[in-house]
């Protein structure tokens, strides 16, 4: 069994028989639609969101249906639930360290960027500028551009410099020896092309799909290092510049916060942004879980909000459909509403003494 194997049956297994297979997807692809960044929250998935960014549903849906193949899940109307072989299989999950929430699938920006400034830098110290980007991207090549422009990088002290903090970094963190030399495979250089999945994979004996998961793990480690300790690897951090999330709300519920905050209700918000109801209360959701102060007052009584906390404990559910049975006085954006306030407080509660 592969370690994605083991990480699918892990997120299913996590999701409690509440959620469909496409929202294992979706979490993994880091869709972000109301229902998956609540399912983030609800069912503690923070570390595994947008990992994937690039996975095609068709890849997917192979892997979810080998695991039926092998008995290790099965699916009913669409929801996938272990078999009793799948929950011993799940017993020994992997460990990852993964921090998709924070960087959502931006830490490959940060390996582009790093890519081709290795492979500027090999090129200067031979003096030979003449070459063929590794990255054709025009965002990560202007990067690049204005990064180098503003360091002596034709010079071979600074190119020693760069390279003891790579070095350094990458020895100093949580990285494992593979994943050290992964990094370093995955670099080009000149006369040195950077090593492919499928070399990687034939060199460790293991599944592309592992190899993939274990780099993307090195890289969240890598920018975890850098974070930690900014002025310890100063060019490195420059090009970690803005890789990491700057708010946990999406760019679009952003700005509904920012109208919200200058008085505007939801209906006003819904006309001055052209967007549906549906789509206003999803930001409102989010708003819920992650702003500290969000008058939830506004929306639920305090004698509402300990119903539905409530009814989820007595259901052990989350199932809005259960949640609208037992509560049929809420609406179903209330139900939301409360639960995500709940999750957000229990957030908060690990962050700070209280929530106000």
């Amino acid at each position: 069994m592969t370690n994605f194997d083991r990480l699918l049956l892990t997120l299913i297994s996590s999701f409690q028989g509440e959620r469909t297979v496409s929202a294992v997807f979706h979490l993994l692809n880091g869709k972000r639609s109301g229902q998956t960044l609540q399912d983030v929250e609800y069912y503690n998935m923070k570390s595994y969101f947008s990992i994937l960014p690039k996975l095609k549903k068709e890849l997917f849906d192979k892997y979810i249906e080998n695991l039926v193949n092998k008995d290790l899940i099965k699916i009913e109307h669409s929801i996938a639930h272990l078999t009793q072989k799948g929950i011993e299989c799940a017993k020994e999950p992997v460990e990852f360290m993964f921090n998709g929430w924070i960087y959502r699938g931006k830490e490959w920006e940060f390996f582009y960027r790093l890519s081709l400034i290795v492979q500027t830098l090999s090129q200067a110290i031979t003096k030979d500028m003449k070459f063929v980007p590794v990255q054709k991207d025009e965002k990560i090549q202007q990067f690049v551009k204005v990064y180098l422009s503003s360091k002596p990088y034709i010079e071979y002290r600074f190119i020693s410099d760069f390279k003891c903090e790579m070095i350094e970094s990458i020895s100093s963190g949580l990285l494992n020896d593979e994943q050290k030399n992964m990094i370093v495979h995955r670099l080009t250089g000149k006369g040195v092309s950077g090593w492919t999945w499928r070399q990687m994979a034939e060199r460790t004996d293991c599944a592309e799909m592992d190899v993939y998961l274990a780099f993307i793990e090195a890289l969240h480690k890598w920018l975890d290092q850098l974070t930690f300790e900014p002025s310890k690897f100063p060019l490195l951090r420059e090009i970690a510049y803005d890789i990491k999330a700057r708010t946990p709300l999406t760019e679009s519920a952003t700005k509904t916060s920012h109208l919200f905050s200058q008085g505007f209700s939801m209906e006003q918000i819904t006309e001055i942004r052209k967007l549906k109801m549906s789509t206003i209360e999803d930001h409102f959701v989010e708003m819920a879980i992650n702003e500290m102060a969000f008058p939830i007052s506004r929306f639920l009584t305090n004698s509402e909000l300990e119903q539905v906390q409530k009814a989820v404990k007595e259901l052990n559910s989350k199932k809005l459909r259960l949640l609208k049975e037992r509560l049929p006085n809420l609406s179903y954006f209330q139900l939301r509403l409360g639960m995500a306030y709940k999750e957000g407080e229990k957030s908060a509660q690990t962050k700070a003494p209280s929530r106000s």
